[in-house]
C-alpha cells in the first residue's frame, strides 16, 4: 500500500512528494485503557515537526515506531508509523494498529470510534478504500469554528524513487493553511478525500463491535453496522433504525445550511439524510453539482476569485481580503507548467492560474487530469502502471512493476 499527496503551502503547481503506507500485521505499539486528551496528542505531533524516518523524536528516540527500518532495515512509508506512536506517547490504545493507514479506519470501525465530525487529537484518514487500505492518514491538531481544520503529517515531501529514498527524505510536516475538513471533501492542499475521523480508544467512544455476535439492544449502530437479534448485520438506510451508538442519528447531526451536500448526503432540518436524486437540492457543498464549492479557508484568491464561506465568489477589489492562494499577488499566480495542466482547482494558461475549465478534455496533465498519477516509475496496480505521472495500460513485462499492490 502506498499513499502520494502534495507538500504545499499553496495548493496549485502540484509537486507529487509524498507517501505513506506499509502491510498490515506490523506490531502494535502501546495498549492502555486511560482516558487520552487531544490536547496533549496535539502537542505531541506539533513538537515533532520537521523530524524525518530516523531523527530524534521529542521523546529521546530515533524512530517513530518502525519507521526507521520498517522496509528490510531501511526506512518505509511511515505516516500511518508517526500517527500510531503519537497516539501510543499520549497513552493510547493502539492495538490492531500497524504501519497500514487504513488500519486506523478499521480500528474506528471496531472500537466505535469512527466519526465525520473532526476533534482535536483524532487521526484522519484519506482515501479509504475498504479491505484495511487507505492511501494517507494525518493528526487533527485544530478545529476551527468555521469547519477548517488543522493537521500534521508524517512521511511528507520525500524524493521520488524507492521506499526507502522517499522515505529516508520525507518529514513531518504541519499541512497549511487550514482546510475544510468535511467527510467527503478533497481539499487540495491534501489532494485526496477525506474519509473519516477516528478518536483514540478511551476518549468517550461506545464499546466496539464484538464480531459476528453481538450484546447490545436494537437500534444500536456503528458507522456501518447495527446490531439485530444479537448479530451485527450491514446498517439499514433507514435512520431511525439507529437510536443508539455512534452511528446513532442523534449523532448525525449537522449545521450547515439546507442544500449542503457531500458526494452521498446533504444536510436537512440539522440532520445528515441520503442525497437526494435531485440536483436541485444540492446548492453548495463538495457535492453541489454547480461546482461553485471551495475548501480553502478565508482570504483565499484566485487572480479572479475568492473563497468565502466555501463558496468560490467574485474577487473582491479590497487587496487586504486576499492573504493567500494564488492571488496574493501577480507574481504568484505565475505558473511554468504547460498548456491542459490541471490541479483539482486551477488551470495554466498562457503562464498564469485560471480557474479550472468545466471542460475534462482541457486537463490532460497534472494531478487534476483524470489519468493522473503521483507514483514513481514501476508503480503498478492490477491492471495499470505509472509511467511519467499518468496511467497506463500494466506492461506484460513483469520487471516493469517494482512497487505498488501489483507488483
Amino acid at each position: 500500500m502506498r499513499t502520494s499527496v502534495a507538500l504545499l503551502v499553496v495548493p496549485l503547481a502540484v509537486t507529487v512528494l509524498s507517501g505513506c503506507g506499509a502491510p498490515a500485521g506490523s506490531e502494535s505499539i502501546g495498549s492502555t485503557s486511560q482516558a487520552v486528551s487531544g490536547g496533549t496528542v496535539a502537542s505531541i505531533a506539533l513538537a515533532n515537526v520537521g523530524k524525518g524516518a530516523c531523527s530524534q523524536n521529542s521523546t529521546g528516540g530515533y524512530d517513530f515506531d518502525s519507521s526507521c527500518t520498517g522496509n528490510g532495515g531501511s526506512p518505509e512509508y511511515w505516516c500511518a508509523d508517526f500517527a500510531r506512536w503519537v497516539w501510543a506517547v499520549a497513552g493510547a490504545d493502539t492495538s490492531g494498529l500497524d504501519a497500514a493507514a487504513g488500519s486506523f479506519y478499521v480500528y474506528g470501525q471496531n472500537h466505535g470510534t469512527l466519526h465525520s465530525t473532526p476533534a482535536v487529537g483524532d487521526a484522519v484518514v484519506f482515501d479509504y478504500a475498504g479491505g484495511g487500505v487507505a492511501d494517507h492518514v494525518a493528526i487533527v491538531t485544530q478545529v476551527n469554528s468555521n469547519g477548517t481544520i488543522e493537521t500534521v503529517s508524517g512521511d511528507w515531501g520525500g524524493d521520488n524513487g524507492s521506499e526507502a529514498t522517499f522515505a529516508s527524505t520525507s518529514h513531518v510536516v504541519f499541512n497549511a493553511p487550514a482546510y475544510w475538513g468535511g467527510v467527503g471533501s478533497a481539499p487540495g492542499i491534501m489532494g485526496m478525500t477525506i474519509s473519516g475521523y477516528i478518536s483514540p480508544a478511551g476518549t468517550g467512544g461506545s464499546p466496539p463491535p464484538g464480531g459476528a455476535s453481538c450484546s447490545f439492544g436494537p437500534g444500536y449502530c456503528t458507522q456501518t453496522d447495527q446490531c439485530e437479534n444479537g448479530h451485527w448485520v450491514p446498517r439499514a438506510n433507514d435512520p431511525t433504525a439507529c437510536t443508539s451508538g455512534p452511528g446513532a442519528s442523534t449523532s448525525n447531526s449537522c449545521n450547515e445550511g439546507p442544500g449542503y451536500c457531500t458526494a452521498t448526503s446533504q444536510c436537512d432540518n440539522g440532520q445528515w439524510v441520503p442525497r437526494a436524486s435531485d440536483p436541485a437540492a444540492c446548492t453548495s457543498g463538495p457535492g453541489a453539482s454547480g461546482g461553485n464549492y471551495c475548501s480553502y479557508g478565508p482570504g483565499y484568491c484566485t487572480a479572479t476569485q475568492q473563497c468565502d464561506n466555501h463558496q468560490w465568489v467574485a474577487r473582491s477589489s479590497d487587496s487586504a481580503a486576499c492573504t493567500s492562494g494564488p492571488g496574493v499577488s501577480a507574481a504568484s499566480n505565475a505558473c511554468s507548467e504547460g498548456p491542459d495542466y490541471c490541479t483539482a482547482t486551477s488551470q495554466c494558461e498562457n503562464g498564469q492560474w485560471v480557474p479550472r475549465a468545466s471542460d475534462p478534455n482541457a486537463c490532460t496533465s497534472g494531478p487534476g487530469a483524470t489519468n493522473y498519477c503521483s507514483e514513481g516509475g514501476g508503480y503498478c496496480t492490477a491492471t495499470l502502471q505509472c509511467e511519467n505521472h499518468l496511467w497506463v495500460p500494466r506492461s506484460s513485462d513483469p520487471a516493469a512493476c517494482t512497487s505498488g499492490p501489483g507488483a
